[in-house]
């Protein structure tokens, strides 16, 4: 049965359960999700009174005019080894903060005042908080596509200096989109990609997450901690290494060395960017809750559980990978 967060309106103001995910065919979530936004099933809702519907990929069911924000959410993902969903994560506020991406607050308040043009001037302790949290959020989306996508192949590319200013993002970019852009279309490439300086901070090369039936390799003769390293033959830009990714859960460990590139800048984009992605991509589902407690499904151990309080509240973490 797919867990989907129910809200309906009442008199007092609206009502929420939720069921857990875990076992569900990923799939099957997402066909019962895009069932859940037909437009005979929103014209239905339109006349109880609901406003919002999940595209497909959100596990959530309408929810009415009074938009319902909660205090907690747990993240799921793909369970490539023993199929359906698996819990990756749990995070609570002590105050509601999270709602569906899909859903976007009213503008206005009680009088009036279009918050949007509302501007607040910032310190430069404020900006840099700013950053940092882009930053975190973008480590952690890199993080979500990798650990999503059946990934199994890990690739370095860096660039020929006769033939590019390795310190021009706009040419190292520009060379790597058209590679990139020419796999998607022609052999199903899916991917995320994190540009990185080299040692000396300003020549740049590019690490790279895929599927490796989308990218010719050959064996170059040499191993790296025990497996082969291969070059990839198409890549005529400079040079280029490969390695399969195996063992168990090694996807997640992969995962996780690569968002790390996230937090080396403290905040700083190379060429105005964290990451790239493309491809037809998985991305996580969620459901919404009011503590970590009511979203724990049960039988599992959490591999880091954090709490940090401060003046504004306390935000909790569990994570499961």
């Amino acid at each position: 049965m797919c867990a989907r967060a129910r809200t309906a309106a009442t008199p007092g103001g609206t009502v929420t359960s939720r069921l857990p995910l875990v076992g569900m065919r990923f799939s099957s979530i997402l066909d019962q999700c895009h069932s859940m936004s037909s437009p005979a099933s929103e014209k239905s809702a339109q006349k109880k009174g609901f406003s919002g519907f999940a595209p497909s990929g959100n596990v959530l069911s309408p929810v009415s005019e009074n938009l319902a924000l909660f205090k907690a959410r747990a993240k799921y993902v793909p369970d490539f080894e023993n199929g359906g969903l698996r819990l990756a994560s749990i995070a609570e506020f002590s105050f509601p903060v999270f709602s569906p991406k899909w859903l976007k607050p009213r503008r206005d308040d009680d009088d009036g005042v279009d918050l949007e043009r509302v501007k607040i001037p910032l310190s430069n302790e404020v900006r840099q908080m700013y950053k940092e949290r882009a930053a975190h959020r973008a480590r952690v989306n890199v993080f979500d596509l990798a650990v999503c996508n059946q990934f199994d192949l890990f690739c370095t590319f860096t660039y020929d200096p006769a033939q590019f200013d390795r310190t021009s993002y706009d040419e190292t970019y520009g060379a790597l989109r058209t590679w990139l852009s020419n796999r998607v279309q022609r052999r199903g490439l899916k991917y995320v990609a994190v540009p990185e300086y080299h040692r000396d901070g300003e020549a740049i090369h590019f690490h790279m997450l895929c599927n490796s039936d989308a990218v010719d390799l050959i064996d170059s003769g040499h191993r790296r901690g025990g497996k082969k390293v291969y070059n990839i033959p198409s890549w005529t830009f400079g040079f280029s290494t490969a390695q399969f990714i195996t063992g168990e859960r090694s996807v997640d460990f992969v995962s996780k060395y690569v968002s790390k590139y996230m937090t080396k800048s403290n905040g700083r984009k190379i060429g105005g960017r964290y990451y790239l992605s493309g491809g037809d991509l998985t991305r996580p589902v969620y459901a919404y809750g009011d503590s970590i407690e009511e979203l724990y499904p049960g039988g599992l151990n959490a591999k880091y559980d954090r709490e940090i309080s401060q003046d504004w509240g306390t935000y909790r973490e569990r994570s499961y990978i």
